[in-house]
């Protein structure tokens, strides 16, 4: 089997559009997304709806969850341009868009065949707020809790942005990238595409380019906050702020 998680979508319907038609076109018989799907471009509504259309299997993310409460966390984070452009998705959320979003689980486990078991997250498997930045405060004990407490062999996970795995002690963590807001210089959607082979998972880390300069005039033309720069990051994938 395939397996394509794409994440972090941030109201980027183009992008998920984009990752959608390559994972069909390298015969993925699975799609999973994972949140974040607000914040960054204006298409949240229009996201949730292919989402919904297609039945894809979706996660929730740490800013879906916020936007159910009373913003008090996002309005904390002070007066910035990711926290405007969160506001602003989140105070344009519909109550049928709420209401999926809250039903939306925090994990989704995937078999193949031998293959070990796949675990897809926002953060870890274990807590949406926890992070995973294994590479520098997590020990090889805590690394391997993770796993041993959740059934995952493998964790398919997003919130860096960044496409990269860790591999320690035959367990294998992979961040899989953005499929809305790449911030490393290089403006294409990101996904992930899994393939259950003998034994494990092979992974491969894609970038799809899309039409980025009409989705920028999206953002310029939906009056969201911080619109030219915003722009200018859909163009480039070079955050400014």
């Amino acid at each position: 089997m395939k397996l394509a998680v794409v994440a972090c979508l941030h109201g980027n319907a183009m992008g998920l559009e984009a990752v959608l038609a390559d994972a069909k076109a390298r015969q993925a018989t699975q799609v999973v997304a994972v949140g974040d799907l607000l914040g960054g471009h204006p298409d949240h509504a229009e996201v949730i709806r292919i989402l919904r259309d297609a039945n894809l299997a979706t996660v929730t993310g740490v800013l879906d969850e916020a936007a159910l409460g009373d913003l008090a966390d996002a309005k904390a984070m002070g007066d910035n341009p990711f926290s405007r452009a969160f506001l602003w998705a989140a105070e344009h959320l519909s109550e049928e868009d709420r209401r999926w979003i809250h039903a939306l689980p925090k994990t989704h486990g995937i078999e193949g065949g031998g293959s070990p078991h796949l675990v897809v997250c926002h953060n870890s498997p274990r807590k949406l707020d926890e992070k995973m930045d294994w590479t520098t405060t997590f020990t090889d004990r805590a690394y391997g809790e993770i796993f041993e407490q959740t059934g995952a062999g493998v964790i398919a996970r997003a919130n860096l942005h960044g496409q990269f795995s860790v591999a320690r002690g035959g367990r294998m963590v992979v961040n899989v990238g953005t499929g809305g807001v790449p911030v490393d210089g290089d403006a294409r959607a990101g996904y992930a595409l899994f393939e259950a082979v003998p034994g494990g998972w092979r992974v491969d880390l894609l970038r799809i380019p899309y039409d980025t300069e009409r989705a920028a005039q999206r953002i310029l033309d939906s009056g969201m906050p911080d619109g030219e720069a915003r722009a200018r990051l859909t163009r480039t994938g070079i955050r400014t702020w």
